[in-house]
């Protein structure tokens, strides 16, 4: 199979729900040599705006998606033990999770990996976390970076409580804050005070070595 026809079927057996199928998959990329960008990016990251895309359209509803998460978790773990983070030291440290109310957890681990991947040393707080851990774990570890996700739009206003406690910290100017989620937009990081909205798992990372780079430069 070409390298298209591979990531295709990939993004296929996501969309499916198939667990076993997608790291079926994904052990053939690898076998076919196909490079780690394009499997994360092009077959599981496509797979999952794929999935936000059927959910806006209501073609896919909560046991769809909840399915397809089941199998992004599934190609998260094949991948793992077949990525390797930049060489050296860490470039800076990240604290991510899902809000307190939200037990999501799909696009925050890929997330989690991709900032791995970027050399970044990550605290994956889970599900579930108040404002408070966010913010506790940031002072203890002197974060350079905090990303919270929230796919349910009535639990997103905790994101404004991280930025009002990284205010009562006195980190708020030390810290690059990034939301994201299936129902949030860039005026929503813009309302609550966040540095940003990132839209998907490559672009966070993206921004998040753009900041370091930038404070540490």
């Amino acid at each position: 199979m070409t390298q298209e026809t591979i990531l295709e079927a990939l993004r296929q057996a996501i969309l499916d729900g198939d667990s076993e199928q997608t790291q079926k998959v994904c052990g053939e990329a690898i076998n076919a040599k196909v490079e780690t960008p394009a499997i994360l990016q092009e077959g599981m990251t496509k797979a999952m705006r794929m999935v936000g895309a059927k959910w806006d359209a209501k073609e896919f509803f909560l046991p769809e998606v909840l399915a397809a998460a089941d199998a992004m978790k599934s190609a998260i773990e094949f991948m793992k033990p077949h990525l390797q983070a930049k060489d050296g030291g860490a470039i800076g440290t990240a604290v991510i999770g899902t809000v307190k109310g939200d037990v999501h957890n799909i696009g925050k681990n890929l997330v989690a990996l991709f900032l791995e991947l970027g050399g970044f040393k990550v605290f994956n707080l889970g599900e579930d976390v108040s404002a408070e851990k966010f913010v506790q774990t940031a002072v203890e570890n002197n974060a350079d970076v905090i990303g919270s996700s929230a796919f349910v739009s009535t639990v997103a206003t905790e994101m404004g409580r991280i930025e009002d406690g990284l205010k009562a910290a006195g980190i708020r100017d030390k810290v690059f804050t990034m939301v994201g989620g299936a129902v949030l937009d860039p005026e929503w990081a813009v309302k609550i005070g966040a540095d940003t909205y990132g839209k998907d798992a490559l672009q966070a990372t993206q921004l998040a070595q753009a900041f370091v780079s930038k404070k540490k430069g």
